[in-house]
């Protein structure tokens, strides 16, 4: 029950909140991909040593680390294609705020998956 005086809730996020929305979504979705590329170079050395063939998943991180560069762009596409955008911008910082968790684990799976199997052949 409302009370007369009692201000209703605003429908919509105003200007402020959205831009505030999606300078964060691009922070986290940028923060992503720049260190990406970062964490692989630091193994490309150590897989030159190995003298095996690495499984698909890490030649694609290591030949491809800039991918995720695509992760801002599509963090952008869905703040302007979702038909509110005000709820677009809510959804574009959850999908980059989802998907730094979702593409770290990808990596650190990737980039580890070649010292696994070498190691399961040694032991």
């Amino acid at each position: 029950m409302r009370f007369p005086n009692e201000a209703s809730p605003p429908a919509r996020y105003g200007n402020t909140a959205i831009r505030a929305m999606i300078a964060c979504a691009l922070c986290v979705s940028v923060a992503t991909a720049a260190a990406t590329p970062l964490v692989v170079r630091q193994f490309t050395s150590m897989y030159t040593n190995f003298g095996v063939e690495l499984p698909f998943i890490t030649r694609s991180v290591v030949e491809l680390p800039y991918m995720f560069w695509a992760l801002p762009l599509i963090t952008l596409l869905i703040w302007r294609l979702w038909p509110d955008r005000s709820r677009g911008a809510l959804f574009a910082l959850l999908f980059a705020i989802a998907s730094l968790p979702v593409c770290a684990g990808i990596v650190i799976f990737a980039l580890y998956l070649p010292i696994f199997q070498l190691g399961a052949v040694v032991g």
